[in-house]
């Protein structure tokens, strides 16, 4: 926090997270590799898949989420799957969960591919890479109202926000109605552009020319710049 305070070019990945440091004025998100995480409709799965990016404990709530998932969903639609990329999930998560652990980056890119629906249902995230990279991968983001889904969510213009206990619903919901799945995922592509790496490079290039200004020449005529007050 003191760093920012006497920092000459300041920046946060959310407009929430300048709760902390008001001062700071410039929001630049983190960025997605749009060239990477694209959609594949050849790799969709067959079966009704819910993907989880994130761990098993803590402010993740893998946990929560597998238990909603068999409360809420599988009753409804029993092939219906949960692939989890999470390393401390236990080995038998129960039904319709499958574990897998963790993933190099083709393979994670492929599992984005593979989903139908993207969730994280974290009680903390000052952004959220995962629910980015869901949106770059053209999927519809479901996700509990943490400040980091809400800005990349766009409030729920390009996701669906419901509390925790209601996210088996809100699933469900999702992965039996196909037109309301294209329709979501049609904003999510639109609101992920906003977050690829071209645009973020762009942004802090922005900030850094912002911050430099040039001085008189000095002797000898050699020039120098320095970052402005």
């Amino acid at each position: 926090m003191l760093a920012s305070i006497v920092a000459d070019r300041t920046s946060v990945v959310s407009p929430r997270t300048r709760r902390w440091t008001p001062w700071v004025k410039t929001v630049i998100p983190n960025g997605v590799d749009a060239t990477r995480f694209r959609p594949d409709a050849k790799r969709r799965s067959d079966a009704p898949t819910v993907l989880f990016v994130g761990t098993w404990t803590n402010r993740k709530r893998g946990a929560d989420l597998a238990r909603v998932f068999q409360r809420d969903v599988l009753p409804s639609i029993p092939s219906a799957r949960l692939e989890m990329v999470c390393r401390d999930a236990p080995a038998d998560p129960g039904p319709g969960v499958v574990v897998l652990g963790e993933l190099t980056d083709a393979q994670l890119v492929e599992a984005y591919q593979r989903a139908w629906v993207f969730c994280l249902p974290s009680d903390y995230e000052g952004f959220g890479i995962p629910y980015a990279e869901a949106m770059a991968s053209g999927l519809p983001v479901v996700a509990t109202p943490n400040i980091g889904a809400q800005y990349v969510t766009d409030d729920g213009a390009a996701g669906v926000l419901a509390p925790l206990e209601s996210i088996g619903v809100a699933l469900r919901d999702l992965l039996a109605d196909s037109e309301a799945r294209a329709l979501l995922a049609q904003r999510s592509s639109a609101r992920g552009s906003q977050f690829s790496l071209d645009r973020v490079v762009d942004a802090y290039e922005q900030l850094y020319t912002d911050g430099v200004v040039p001085l008189a020449p000095a002797k000898h005529g050699r020039s120098r710049a320095t970052i402005s007050e």
